[in-house]
């Protein structure tokens, strides 16, 4: 298994994958959600280059560009010029404490 991350250690971040795209990782309690980082409506990251896109909230994750707004525990875009589409999920699964992925 591919680890994204070796612990569980964050509420969100970045992280490169193995297939060469980057995953917007995001922790709520034991459960881990995992999205491409690309927004639906025009494939740009998310973030501005920091790795975070979580707002102050703790649940809502937001593109920099356009300023969509995503559930950060489903990737559901609630605002901006993509409402109604979502992030695409990646499968992630948590061994030994840590993030990795198939």
């Amino acid at each position: 298994m591919p680890i994204l991350h070796p612990s569980l250690d964050f509420t969100q971040i970045t992280v490169p994958h193995p297939a060469g795209y980057e995953v917007i990782l995001f922790r709520s309690g034991e459960t881990v959600h995992a999205y491409r980082n690309s927004c639906p409506h025009i494939g740009v990251s998310l973030d501005y280059g920091t790795g975070k896109c979580l707002l102050e909230d703790g649940k809502t994750l937001l593109c920099a560009l356009h300023g969509a707004t995503f559930e950060a525990d489903t990737g559901f875009c609630t605002g901006g010029p993509c409402s109604g589409a979502s992030l695409k999920r990646i499968a992630v699964r948590i061994e030994a404490g840590a993030v990795g992925c198939d």
